[in-house]
């Protein structure tokens, strides 16, 4: 009778742990490991796999949710693996930005210090404040090449080297000033060739192991197997076996797997409590892989971030932390800003003065400040957007500060403004459409010209100042350049909001975005309508002045043509009435008289005509067209003549017929012409 009770509890934990075993079916993954790095990864003489994370994989398989396929190699084969999916975990790996596009990554299962290879005799180099300055030789690719980048250089000039007997060469021969290494003992001798190793103490390197990106079923195993190895000492003794002492970690529970009672009843209460304490164990480990998630990321968001953030002790105003950002901004080694109220450092003395400032600062949960002044290391002066928050963290309250530097934004948005200014004031109007043609900007002389106004124009497509005169050609060829992306340029006849029609020249040209896309067009346009008039009018001038000049030429060759006629007849008469008046009749007396009163009238009314036209040269004389007797014209020409010839010649007229009729101004022309 006594048996009964006592199977009937085997029978119990027997059936127990077989239900366990189901629920923690193990999944196999392939995970790759370095072959040589040693002490984390590394093969020993029989080509086996041995050192820190080897172990680790080892003890995480005892969990029981997990089986390793380890495959060691060299690690560009590795990651080309686990791209081309025969791997499912890669070991031993940092986090960056490019990595997370592909991969998942779990919580740190190693922290391992850099170490600095410096000449013997040289000071130590065991600070990243230490690097500033300096000439630092790194392995090309390599972890510290890759953290390098990530920290920004540490003020210090990185000179990348392809082997590294040749990091340790340039480091003998002075060409660096130390070389910067995650674990210098798996490339070289103890020694180093003459070279001392020293621990960086504030620069570590975070080894996670990645997953493939999505393969959460695989990343929760792994967490939970790696933070059930923290709960106990294993993993603390691996890392001080492999690496180096760390400090203890306590025991978060008690695995009371270890009791055995020997009584029935209580085989059944320790049942009931492993499977709570399981329930508890899951629940722990759960909340330790989000918190210890959460922290890895908060701290690689505060380690990369592209602005200054200051962490400061809520009560005290001191100093908690400050990222490499701010650092870098401001010029100061890390040192200087932790431990130190905010208003003792100069460089945030206008944004807190002192404590009695701080306090009222302190009591704000929201403070933003769009324009603050900085001051950096080397004196400079930079102008900074500043956010501040209050916040609990375990009980305490702290107050992180972001800090941007907005110095470049600001050149940028006074050159913007300068542009406006400069657009909106010139002397050209200026037309901004979207690609479909919506006004969308008119500067001040657009409004001038057209009539108008800006709330007129907006939202409106510039058809409105269509007249009709401009050939639909015009147009055609202005679309066509636009949408290939040309410029065109040619002149409108527009009409204003007055009805008036304008011509101007117009240059219109695509505005492209930075990833070459047009979005825009903007048209620069000139009114040439007074102009265009006053070109018309200056060449209407010039043809006028041509004319009169051309006409003042003809007229002044006629009349001195002219003038040799009747001068010439006056004078005949004149001499014959001087040396032969006594045998000439009365009669031809008064015919010579006659004569020379007729060429002086003549000559009179020539020099009039020619004063007139000098005071105005725009006048024309005015002809007094009459009939003319042909037949006498030519006799007083032929009396004319002879009279000057002095019957030196005989003249005969000889006129069959009678001429037909024929109008002239006597008074411009003479027989002669």
């Amino acid at each position: 009778m006594k048996i009964v009770p006592q199977a009937i509890c085997i029978l119990l934990l027997v059936t127990g742990a077989g239900v366990c075993a189901a629920a923690a079916e193990p999944r196999v993954l392939r995970v790759g490991v370095e072959a040589n790095d040693r002490p984390v990864a590394f093969l020993d003489s029989q080509h086996r796999p041995m050192g820190f994370t080897i172990d680790v994989l080892r003890q995480m398989e005892s969990q029981g949710a997990i089986k390793f396929v380890i495959v060691p190699g060299y690690w560009r084969t590795l990651t080309d693996e686990f791209a081309k999916g025969h791997l499912d975990v890669l070991a031993d790996i940092e986090v960056s930005d490019s990595r997370r596009k592909t991969m998942d990554f779990s919580i740190a299962h190693a922290h391992i210090h850099a170490v600095t290879l410096t000449r013997d005799g040289d000071e130590p180099i065991t600070r990243t404040s230490q690097f500033r300055g300096k000439v630092i030789g790194i392995l090309m690719g390599s972890t510290a090449d890759i953290n390098a980048t990530a920290n920004g250089l540490w003020g210090a000039r990185i000179r990348l080297i392809s082997s590294w007997p040749r990091v340790l060469s340039s480091v003998r021969q002075g060409d660096c000033d130390f070389a910067l290494v995650a674990n210098p003992s798996k490339y070289g001798p103890a020694d180093m060739g003459g070279l001392r190793a020293n621990y960086v103490n504030d620069l570590e390197y975070r080894y996670h192991m990645a997953v493939h990106h999505g393969d959460q079923d695989a990343l929760d195993r792994i967490n939970e197997a790696l933070a059930a190895m923290k709960e106990d000492d294993t993993f603390d003794r691996l890392y001080s076996k492999w690496i180096g002492p760390i400090e203890p970690r306590p025991i978060l529970i008690t695995d009371l797997r270890r009791y055995y009672w020997p009584s029935a009843a209580v085989l059944i209460l320790i049942v009931s409590i492993f499977a709570w304490q399981q329930r508890v164990k899951r629940e722990v480990v759960r909340q330790s892989v989000a918190l210890r998630i959460s922290e890895d990321k908060y701290r690689a968001l505060f380690e990369s971030a592209k602005d200054g953030i200051l962490i400061l002790d809520a009560a005290t105003g001191m100093i908690v932390d400050a990222n490499p950002f701010l650092v870098q901004l401001l010029g100061f080694p890390r040192e200087q800003f932790l431990g130190k109220r905010i208003w003792d450092l100069k460089s945030f003395r206008d944004l807190v003065a002192d404590l009695a400032s701080f306090e009222h600062w302190e009591g704000r949960n929201y403070i933003h400040y769009d324009d603050k002044p900085l001051e950096t290391g080397d004196g400079r002066r930079i102008a900074v957007e500043f956010v501040s928050n209050v916040y609990m963290v375990a009980g305490k309250k702290v107050i992180q500060c972001n800090i941007r530097d907005i110095t470049e934004r600001k050149k940028a948005d006074e050159g913007v403004r300068k542009l406006s200014r400069i657009i909106d004031q010139a002397p050209l109007s200026v037309v901004i459409t979207d690609l479909s043609g919506t006004i969308e900007y008119v500067n001040a002389r657009f409004c001038a010209v057209t009539g108008y106004s800006t709330e007129e124009a907006i939202g409106k497509n510039p058809r409105i100042l269509k007249s009709g005169d401009t050939p639909p050609a015009v147009y055609r060829a202005m679309w066509d350049n636009l949408v290939r992306g040309k410029t065109w340029n040619g002149e409108l006849r527009n009409r204003k909001k007055d009805g008036e029609i304008y011509l101007e020249t117009v240059v219109i040209a695509p505005v492209d975005d930075a990833s070459g896309r047009t979005t825009h067009y903007v048209a620069f346009k000139d009114d040439i309508s007074a102009k265009q008039r006053l070109a018309e009018e200056s060449e209407a001038r010039l043809r006028k002045e041509k004319e009169i000049s051309e006409m003042k030429s003809h007229f002044i060759s006629m009349i001195s043509h002219e003038f040799r006629p009747p001068l010439t007849a006056a004078m005949a008469s004149a001499e014959l009435l001087h040396h032969h008046a006594d045998r000439l009749t009365p009669a031809k007396r008064e015919e010579h008289f006659a004569r020379i009163n007729s060429s002086v009238n003549r000559l009179t009314y020539m020099l009039d005509e020619i004063l007139a036209l000098n005071r105005a040269e725009s006048a024309r004389s005015t002809l007094k067209f009459e009939p003319v007797n042909v037949r006498l014209f030519l006799h007083d020409l032929i009396d004319e003549v002879r009279a000057g010839d002095r019957d030196a010649h005989p003249i005969e007229l000889s006129m069959p017929g009678e001429p037909g009729p024929f109008l002239s101004d006597l008074n411009l022309s003479s027989p002669t012409s």
